[in-house]
């Protein structure tokens, strides 16, 4: 556009020097000023149309990075999030008649209990949680999510809701780890099919044990029954968001 004009004045200057009259003062203004908001109009568009493109760019950013999330997000769901929640609904079933045969003296076959026991007596779920995608967000600037609320979310899944599983996750392990397991390694034989009557006996009775139990239960039933449901709904939700997100 610019070659035009400079063209366009190029061509008045070459019939200037033929000798042909030359054009009054005020034409000449208006060629000028003329030339001047064309010039003027071209660098607005040409702003715009780089500003467009850099629009463009942070969008495809902004999708690509959204996508990696959700595949992360997805995967957390599917292999930690769902099979833990199922893992300590197992748990929580076994603990109930453990405790229940505690208080009550039910009266369970040892067959019984000991399956029981060994439900509940196994380690913890150990959470591992996929943040890559959200590592390189973080690099990238997370105020690259466009949306609010979606932003706000992705957020609050990996910087409270996963910390705080594996927080109440580690805490739990390390309990049994230190104070329960000692105390079934002195005591029982835990690859026996059964119990024997002096080991139930002794399970049911130790008094650090019992009270050992119903810590880890408190640890495990506040994850099972508050934190994973809550990170599971999120996740969810998330998930959701990102998938409008993408559509659009």
């Amino acid at each position: 556009m610019i070659k035009l004009f400079r063209k366009i004045r190029q061509n008045l200057l070459m019939e200037n020097k033929t000798g042909e009259p030359a054009l009054p003062a005020g034409r000449y203004l208006k060629y000028a000023i003329g030339e001047i908001v064309l010039v003027v109009i071209g660098i607005m568009i040409a702003l715009s149309i780089n500003n467009w493109n850099q629009q463009n760019q942070k969008r495809d950013l902004e999708l690509i990075n959204l996508t990696a999330i959700k595949k992360n997000l997805t995967a957390d769901l599917e292999l930690e999030i769902k099979p833990g929640i199922i893992y300590y609904a197992n748990s929580k079933k076994a603990e109930k008649y453990i405790l229940n045969n505690h208080q009550n003296s039910q009266g369970l076959s040892n067959d019984s209990l000991t399956s029981y026991y060994k439900i509940w007596l196994r380690r913890d779920w150990r959470f591992v949680f996929n943040s890559a995608a959200f590592d390189n967000l973080k690099s990238i600037g997370i105020d690259i999510i466009s949306n609010d609320s979606l932003r706000t979310s992705v957020s609050s899944i990996y910087n409270h809701l996963y910390p705080n599983i594996i927080q109440d996750n580690v805490s739990s392990i390390n309990y049994f780890e230190q104070q329960i397991l000692p105390k079934l390694n002195d005591s029982t034989s835990q690859f026996n099919v059964a119990f024997s009557n002096n080991e139930l006996e002794f399970l049911n009775n130790n008094k650090q044990l019992k009270n050992g139990f119903i810590y880890m239960t408190k640890l495990r039933d506040y994850l099972s029954d508050n934190i994973l449901p809550e990170t599971q709904t999120m996740v969810e939700d998330v998930i959701d968001a990102i998938n409008k997100e993408l559509e659009q």
